[in-house]
């Protein structure tokens, strides 16, 4: 929560307040729960006055008891009719900070209809923020990789009783919601040819013999972790594990990249550039920061567009791959924290494992 810090660049760009909204049609924005530490399923709508002390959290009825039960700051009350409900203090406004990145055109406009005050986008400031970890974040980053890793290792021991990608998928989000977690994104096992999709979707397909990729993530307190695993069903031949090898030494080179002052894209470059050959058959960036959203601060991920510099206290995955359509896929990834020296947080072995 880093609601103080916020509130004080408020009043630097002489903001009366800023508006948020959780929820934008598909587009969720975890900055209510960043700003308050108050995460609901449904709707919220965040007011911070430029003290910080003037913080009010609305909600629907149902995540009434919720948010009222979490460790939160500032108040929070019940809305019905949110509109109606902030219209007297908007009314009385000037210059209202909004994230344009999670408004729609309609919110927008309704803003503008009820209150003539300036509006002036926050979106980036609220990305930078959110971009610097704090120590409890990185904790709860460290805590969600850990349980990541508790959870393939049961999926390795279950391995016989799987039959299809769907089976495997399963079992992770089983195992996820025993331990008192949720999932931070679908999960992908992508065996055989199917590997060669990156975003590929498990379906009742029986498990193909060759490489398979596993993709998954859980959130802690809201954080994700996001580690990418490749095994092989079978017995791979030597070409199989060279191929596996040279994935494996560019992932480790990135993640050793991945230090304060850093530019994304010369990670990127230099990993391409390790790929040799293959470096054609790596169709996607080479990695994203991570935090409340899986895919946090899109506009600055880890590739070849990204002309910024790493600091200290980011969480980014490093996630290389070697695709080709109709035959296979291999991925590999990590979540990290930059520092002088890259921690990882994903400790799972990366040596092919065979099943």
């Amino acid at each position: 929560m880093r609601l103080s810090e916020f509130s004080r660049w408020l009043c630097r760009q002489k903001l009366d307040l800023a508006f948020f909204l959780t929820s934008s049609g598909n587009k969720v924005d975890k900055t209510v729960q960043w700003l308050t530490g108050i995460a609901v399923s449904d709707f919220a709508c965040l007011l911070v006055g430029k003290s910080g002390k003037a913080t009010t959290t609305f909600v629907k009825g149902l995540e009434l008891e919720n948010a009222r039960l979490q460790k939160h700051t500032g108040t929070v009350k019940q809305t019905k009719r949110i509109w109606e409900d902030i219209e007297p203090v908007l009314k009385k406004t000037k210059r209202i900070g909004v994230n344009m990145d999670n408004l729609s055109f309609s919110e927008i406009r309704t803003l503008r209809r009820i209150s003539k005050a300036k509006l002036v986008d926050v979106s980036e400031e609220v990305n930078r923020l959110r971009e610097l970890k704090t120590t409890r974040e990185i904790a709860y980053l460290k805590k969600a990789c850990g349980e990541g890793d508790a959870i393939f290792k049961q999926v390795i021991k279950h391995w016989k009783t799987f039959k299809t990608e769907l089976d495997v998928a399963a079992f992770i989000v089983t195992e996820t919601y025993s331990r008192g977690l949720t999932s931070a994104f679908e999960p992908i096992v992508a065996t055989g040819k199917h590997a060669a999709a990156p975003h590929y979707y498990p379906t009742k397909s029986k498990l193909l013999k060759g490489f398979c990729v596993i993709d998954f993530g859980v959130r802690y307190k809201g954080y994700c972790s996001d580690m990418t695993r490749t095994l092989y069903v079978g017995k791979p031949t030597k070409e199989e594990r060279a191929r596996y090898e040279l994935c494996l030494a560019s992932q480790k080179l990135g993640v050793k990249m991945s230090t304060t002052g850093t530019k994304s894209k010369d990670i990127d470059f230099a990993v391409r550039d390790a790929l040799g050959k293959e470096a054609k058959n790596f169709n996607h960036g080479l990695g994203h920061q991570v935090g409340l959203d899986v895919h946090e601060n899109p506009q600055r991920a880890i590739n070849r567009r990204g002309d910024f510099s790493l600091e200290q206290g980011m969480a980014i995955t490093i996630e290389p791959g070697i695709y080709e359509p109709g035959k296979y896929g291999i991925r590999i990834e990590d979540t990290l924290i930059v520092g002088r020296k890259p921690i990882i947080l994903t400790k799972t072995t990366k040596q092919l494992i065979t099943v």
